[in-house]
């Protein structure tokens, strides 16, 4: 839905949001960023650099290079979570703020007991997975046809990836698949991946 329509500003919302400040200040430790959709440390998975780090002056640049060239001319982005108190948790208070602060984008937020009834513009979710494998983030989760597609996110060479990693034998060339899946999906912005539960 618009403004997410355009892959710029969908890039502009994830590079504007400083996850380091968010997991350290916000949740007190408690989390580490994301620096990509796949957690770090995950079975046969490597990550050379970041996929995703704060970068406010690119984010303000995608912004006003995107169809809609400027903050004022964005249609208005709301923020539905689940709840039904009234009160924002402070993670969404931060991230709200961030995007005012970096973007000058002001996103109001809705709270539903029933997150996918309302067909949300932009809306905050979570995952756990299922056992220890990329394939339970990025195939479970990104691919055109799969029922956990939340975002209705659709590239085929994306899933021409995700295909060849279900069947690959050779664990580095399934690594291989799984880090162009990744990089495809965070290059497209469906999702702005924030942060990873520590356990302890």
């Amino acid at each position: 839905q618009a403004p997410f329509d355009d892959a710029k500003v969908r890039q502009a919302f994830n590079l504007a949001v400083d996850r380091q400040k968010l997991t350290e200040v916000v949740l007190k430790g408690l989390a580490y960023a994301a620096e990509g959709i796949v957690p770090p440390g995950m079975p046969g998975y490597t990550r050379e650099q970041p996929l995703l780090e704060l970068d406010i002056q690119r984010a303000q640049q995608l912004l006003a290079d995107s169809k809609y060239g400027s903050p004022s001319e964005l249609p208005s982005v709301t923020l539905t979570i689940e709840g039904s108190s009234g009160q924002l948790p402070a993670h969404i208070e931060a991230i709200v703020a961030m995007y005012q602060d970096n973007l000058g984008v002001q996103v109001g937020v809705e709270q539903t007991e029933d997150l996918f009834a309302v067909h949300p513009q932009f809306f905050a979710s979570g995952w756990s997975a299922d056992y220890p494998d990329p394939e339970n983030f990025l195939d479970i989760l990104f691919h055109s046809r799969s029922e956990l597609n939340r975002s209705s996110y659709a590239n085929p060479h994306l899933d021409s990836l995700l295909e060849q990693a279900r069947t690959e034998m050779n664990p580095s060339q399934r690594g291989l698949l799984y880090r162009q899946a990744e990089e495809t999906i965070v290059a497209d912005a469906p999702w702005v991946p924030l942060w990873h539960s520590v356990d302890y």
